[in-house]
Formats: C-alpha cells, structure tokens, sequence
C-alpha cells in the first residue's frame, strides 16, 4: 500500500505484497491473498482517535512476459478484485494500531489451444488474510514527517478451494488466502518543499513463512518481497476542499517462490511503474483517493502472467 500530500503533510503508502506460485505454464503475478498495505488509506497524518476506511482493488492481468518480453499471447487473463476494510486507532498523537479485512474475488479465464473461441473460467473468493500494523509517527523536523509500521499478516484466508466438477484444488496464486504468517515493515516519509509542493518517499518488506498444503504433503513459500516508492505531490486549496494530485515511480523486486524445498520456476522478479493518483480532502473528516499502476519495466524469472493495469478508489472518513 502510495503517496499523496496535502498543506498537512501527506503519508505515503507502500505495497507490501507477496509473489505468486507459478503454474504448469506461467506464473499470474501479484494476485496471492490480498496485498494490505498497499491498499490502507493512510491519506494524512493520524489524528489522536478513530478512523475507518473502505479501498476497492482492481488488477487486470493480461500481459505474458518472458523475463524482459513481452508476449504476443492473449490465452489466459486474471481479474483480481479486492474489497478492503480497514479501521485505524491512535492512541496518543504518536501510536496507533491498524487492522485491515480483505475480501478477494479471483477470475481466470483460459482459451483453448484448439479452439480460440472457447473459454474455461476458474472464480475463486473469499475472505482473504488479515493484517495488524503497530504504527509509529513522528515530525523530525519542521518539514519532515516519517511513519513506521510494523506489523504481520496472519492466514485467515482460506487456501482449499477446489473446482466444483473435477475437486481438484484451485493453485495458490487463486486462493484468497495464503496460509502462512508474513512479518511486515515500513518505513514511510514525506518532505515539505513549500506549502503547495512535496515529496514522498518510502520502502517496505514482506518477510514470508512457510504454508502446508494438500494435506500437509506440499510445503510452499512465497518469495520476500522488497518494495521501494518515491515521487512528488501538488496541493490545491478550494475552500473547505484540498486537491492533491501526485506521481509516483514504485518499484519491486520478489524473490523467487520456494516449494517443498526446491526453488519454483516462473516466479521472482523486478517490477517497475508509474503511478499517478489524486486525493480529494474534504473538511478533514473525508478522504477520496483514485490512483493506477502503469507498467514501465518488468524483468522476470521465466515466464509470467503480469499486471497490465491496475486501479485502486478508497475512501476514508475520521470519527
């Protein structure tokens, strides 16, 4: 879970997600469980109190791309949606705790290789993993505020979905959840530049664990995650209304994908897009936000089934 900044210093948010398991023909990137700090809606600096926040997710991915190439291949494409609920409480002016709850929808479609008209879709969802962050904020100086978050994704999303005709289970990469225990840290910050300009800067990591699955016959482990965002934010007074458009470069780089011991092929990678979004603050009590991941650069290991584009619309409001 991304940056935006107002005349009040805007906290920039980071994804922190894991890789996916590859299947018998290419990995379906960034759609394992539900990514939960790339999608908190942590617009400003958090007030002593309550907030609560509702994000939407969408990731359309159609892009097969063979470590830096992109495929001339539209057979199979993956719509992942994600409802997020997430509630923050500050305990003082410098703690607080988030909690967010995902709800995640997955769709596969594939297209015969004898036939280009003929489609199978797999759908799978659910709840997905839920995600506790203890955060830490401070102002450094007159013009630097910083956010750390420390927290850890615990395995409430279930990992045992099957296909209703043939009860086979659905791959890891479809289910909603992932079935382990993942560490979570972020460092977030933003710099002042004036009253109408600033920057936003930011890293996080996903620190994974090992799931059992089939039985525990199967052992797998999603690669770590490294995450890194900077970018520049523009403020806009309207009266009782601030605008905040931004751009931002997100970069990520995974690990490769470990299954009963032995490294996964197609997974792993570096990642890189562009990022703009806008925020609308209104009265300080509602918080808007529309941004889109535009792909830039991708450099894999294999074979992938990667993000084409993705939205994301969340709103917040402060109790």
């Amino acid at each position: 879970m991304l940056g935006c900044a107002t005349n009040r210093i805007k906290v920039l948010c980071i994804l922190l997600s894991v890789v996916n398991m590859n299947d018998a023909f290419a990995q379906a990137c960034c759609t394992s469980s539900v990514p939960m700090a790339n999608n908190q809606l942590d617009f400003t600096r958090e007030e002593v109190g309550l907030s609560i926040a509702v994000d939407y997710d969408y990731n359309y991915l159609n892009d097969l791309v063979s470590e830096n190439v992109r495929l001339d291949d539209r057979l199979r494409e993956r719509i992942s949606h994600a409802v997020l609920f997430s509630t923050t409480y500050m305990i003082d002016s410098s703690w607080g705790v988030n909690i967010t709850l995902p709800y995640s929808i997955k769709i596969e479609s594939n297209t015969s290789l004898s036939s280009s008209n003929e489609r199978f879709e797999n759908k799978v969802e659910g709840i997905a993993d839920l995600s506790v962050f203890l955060k830490y904020q401070s102002r450094l100086t007159r013009k630097l505020f910083t956010v750390v978050s420390l927290g850890v994704k615990m395995p409430t999303g279930a990992i045992d979905h099957q296909n209703g005709e043939t009860n086979i289970l659905y791959a890891a990469d479809l289910q909603p959840g992932t079935g382990s225990w993942d560490g979570l840290a972020i460092l977030e910050g933003v710099y002042q530049l004036n009253p109408r300009w600033s920057l936003t800067t930011g890293a996080g990591y996903t620190l994974t664990s090992t799931a059992s699955r089939f039985n525990d016959q199967v052992t797998y482990n999603f690669g770590n995650t490294l995450q890194v965002l900077a970018g520049g934010a523009y403020t806009y007074q309207m009266r009782a209304m601030t605008l905040s458009p931004s751009v931002n470069l997100r970069i990520r780089h995974s690990e490769k994908d470990i299954s009963n011991g032995t490294p996964e092929p197609n997974t792993g990678g570096f990642w890189s897009y562009l990022q703009p979004a806008v925020q609308l603050n209104i009265n300080n009590k509602w918080y808007l936000l529309v941004n889109t991941q535009i792909p830039i650069y991708r450099q894999l290991v294999g074979t992938q089934l990667t993000t084409t584009f993705r939205v994301r619309v969340g709103a917040k409001y402060v109790l």
